[in-house]
C-alpha cells in the first residue's frame, strides 16, 4: 500500500520532526524521536525513545524501532 499525503492529514506530529516529514496518524512515536527532512513514517509504526530517523528515510508499516526494553 502506498502512503499518500491525504492519508496523513490530521497526523499528530512529534515535536522533533522536520516540517517536510510525513507521519501517519497511527504511528506511535516517542517525543524524543528526531525525524529528518522528507522522511515518511507509515501506519502502525512504533518508534522508541532516542531514535534518530535521517533524511529521506521510509519506515514501512508495522515496523518497530528503538527502545527495546
Amino acid at each position: 500500500e502506498v502512503v499518500c499525503k491525504a492519508d496523513l492529514i490530521g497526523a499528530v506530529r512529534p515535536k522533533n520532526d522536520h516540517s517536510t516529514a510525513l507521519v501517519h496518524p497511527t504511528a506511535s512515536i516517542n517525543e524524543s524521536v528526531e525525524i529528518g527532512a522528507y522522511s515518511i513514517v507509515e501506519k502502525n509504526v512504533t518508534i522508541g525513545a532516542g531514535t534518530v530517523i535521517k533524511e529521506h528515510a521510509v519506515i514501512r508499516e508495522n515496523t518497530t524501532l528503538g527502545d527495546d526494553k
